[in-house]
């Protein structure tokens, strides 16, 4: 709070190398996104983790060369919490598998970095395609950001008129890049209150697929469907367009009526 209060300064936590791994592992275990796989952040706001590249059995031989004692919390040894387990039973088992501690280390950081220049592919792409459909998307849009036109077509705003018969900037992209943007874009809308999980990106994928197969062979239907995807917003289609718009209770609808 003093920190906070007076806009400077770090609060140092005394997280090491093996708390990380414990991290890495408990968000595979979770469900994360393949450009997510990593242990702790270094730093998070005013928190920072110096000793976060130090294994623990590191710091313990230091602390035993300057005849002082390493100081733990006692429930850190009982097998009943969640990160107690991984840390007690299947770590042990991953470096006996992996062939040591230093082998599971090794390719748990070659698997972060892997992650890592694909979150910066992901992101460097969707920016790049974010732009050229804001720019592109037809001009009697008034907000293209609130607003994904998988429609649209490469300079389709320096035309009077929308053309659906060329191929639109959606449909080639990689599927990575599409989840990407799908999830993206209801951020966005939502304003950080909806992280889209996994599960409801790939349903609305699915759906996606479902209206680019009928379009090829030729069945000429409405596009028209909406999904759920929690307190209370909606991800819909309308044609070429994706919207994501906040529906009102039945409490609220009810006042408006007494109203």
């Amino acid at each position: 709070e003093a920190a906070t209060a007076a806009g400077q300064g770090v609060i140092a936590t005394a997280h090491h190398a093996d708390d990380s791994l414990e991290t890495w592992v408990l968000k595979l275990l979770r469900g994360t996104h393949l450009s997510h796989i990593k242990g702790m952040e270094s730093r998070a706001g005013l928190y920072i983790k110096p000793l976060l590249h130090v294994p623990k059995d590191r710091l313990i031989h230091f602390l035993k060369s300057q005849g002082l004692e390493w100081k733990e919390d006692g429930s850190n040894q009982v097998d009943k919490y969640k990160r107690n387990k991984v840390r007690l039973r299947l770590l042990p088992l991953m470096a006996e598998v992996a062939g040591g501690e230093a082998a599971l280390k090794a390719r748990m950081e070659e698997m972060t970095w892997q992650s890592k220049g694909l979150e910066e592919w992901l992101d460097g792409a969707a920016n790049a395609w974010e732009e050229r459909h804001t720019a592109d998307a037809p001009f009697d849009i008034a907000k293209a950001g609130d607003e994904l036109w998988i429609g649209v077509t490469e300079n389709a705003a320096s035309s009077s008129s929308f053309s659906s018969s060329s191929v639109s900037m959606w449909e080639p992209l990689p599927r990575l890049l599409k989840e990407e943007l799908l999830h993206r874009f209801v951020a966005r809308v939502t304003q950080g209150t909806i992280s889209l999980p996994y599960g409801q990106v790939r349903r609305a994928m699915e759906q996606l697929k479902r209206d680019e197969k009928e379009a090829e062979g030729g069945r000429k239907k409405k596009l028209q469907w909406r999904l759920e995807v929690g307190e209370g917003w909606v991800l819909g289609r309308q044609g070429d367009v994706l919207r994501v718009t906040k529906e009102e209770s039945e409490g609220q609808r009810g006042e408006e009526r007494e109203s």
